[in-house]
């Protein structure tokens, strides 16, 4: 997974790491991430892999390939 990240050249961001639904708890003010110690850089996929398979239909332009290699090897 490294190798395919490293190699994508896509562009990095804040992530998460973990952005299950357990770890974004709403508040009065709105949507709250928590849980920082798998907080990273790199690119959006990376966070898309740890979610369900319908949310990246929500990000255009999400490399398929790469979000295929980020997955956890026992949901391939």
């Amino acid at each position: 997974m490294r190798r395919a990240v490293s190699d994508s050249s896509r562009p990095e961001q804040l992530l998460h790491g973990e952005p299950h639904p357990g770890n974004l708890p709403s508040t009065p003010t709105g949507l709250l991430f928590i849980d920082f110690e798998t907080c990273c850089r790199g690119p959006i996929e990376f966070d898309l892999a740890h979610a369900p398979d319908e949310v990246a239909d929500f990000y255009p332009g999400t490399d398929h390939h790469l979000l295929r290699d980020c997955r956890p090897s026992c949901s391939r």
